[in-house]
């Protein structure tokens, strides 16, 4: 067949993930092509189902910690009567029509947790 081993005679895909266990038992993952370890499942390798939870943990994770970093700054956000924004520094008893830079800044941060090199 000439190397063509796919559905109607395409090539098929490399498998680009391999699953394999250290030597304590640990599953972690490892890309073929750009020799990447990771210990979380690579989305390739997930079932839909596992997509969607994987996807919904990361947002959590990411807006709780969000969450955190707005909780740190003295701004908070509040909604004036009519819907308008404002917001309020609880130290200095400041307000602001406008969003504070440092308010921006911890909105903007992007807290995702760090996955470990290597197994």
């Amino acid at each position: 067949m000439n190397g063509i081993n796919g559905i109607n005679g395409h090539a098929a895909a490399p498998v680009l993930w391999q699953e394999a266990r250290n030597p304590e038992g640990r599953v972690y993952y490892y890309n073929t092509v750009t020799k990447a370890v990771q210990w979380t499942k690579p989305e390739e390798l997930m079932a839909p189902a596992e997509v969607g939870y994987h996807l919904a943990h990361i947002m959590t994770v990411t807006n709780d910690l969000n969450q955190r970093a707005l909780a740190n700054q003295p701004w908070k956000e509040y909604t004036a009567e009519g819907g308008r924004k404002y917001w309020y520094n609880e130290e200095t008893k400041q307000s602001s029509w406008e969003m504070p830079a440092v308010y921006k800044e911890a909105l903007s941060k992007e807290n995702v947790p760090q996955t470990p090199i290597a197994p």
